[in-house]
């Protein structure tokens, strides 16, 4: 999921820029979703792990948290004048806290601190080179759209490689 959330970073605004140019405003808070959204899928195995062993419980206290955290944070940008940029960074935090609190009742809870090293270790190596790319293109003047989603790949592609000789997945 981290390379079309990469690519939607980097060739979306333009995209939808040319689309429909009466939304110039609304397309850089749009980019502010992009991280929040990968956490809610990454969310999607723990919450279903809790439906699935009977802690559906645990899943609703993460949900009701995470709607009160982004209640919180969207009431406090619009009263702060952060206008749609504020609104769209308080939703994206209120998914990240989701994921953590799903990831913390039901995965974590079962991993040994080993598991949970080597857990955090590949959600980083999956995210953080491409979307970092992503977001660093993103403001570079001087590239065209298309050089920006040719090296975000080729980010990506380092990193699928990078991550299938170090997990040992090739023989």
């Amino acid at each position: 999921m981290v390379l079309p959330a990469a690519l939607a970073v980097v060739a979306a605004p333009p995209l939808l820029a040319w689309l429909l140019p009466d939304y110039q405003t609304g397309l850089a808070p749009l980019v502010w979703l992009v991280p929040g959204v990968l956490a809610l899928v990454l969310a999607l195995p723990g919450s279903q792990y809790l439906v699935a062993v009977g802690r559906q419980r645990r899943a609703l206290a993460a949900v009701v948290v995470a709607t009160a955290a982004a209640a919180f944070g969207n009431h406090l940008a619009l009263r702060g004048g952060y206008g749609l940029t504020g609104v769209a960074q308080a939703t994206a935090v209120a998914y990240l806290v989701y994921f953590a609190l799903v990831t913390g009742v039901s995965i974590w809870i079962e991993l040994g601190t080993g598991d949970r090293f080597r857990y955090v270790a590949v959600l980083t190596l999956a995210l953080v080179p491409t979307l970092g790319s992503a977001f660093l293109m993103r403001h570079l003047a001087t590239t065209t759209v298309a050089e920006k989603i040719a090296a975000v790949t080729i980010v990506w592609t380092l990193t699928v490689i990078l991550g299938w000789r170090l997990g040992r997945w090739r023989k």
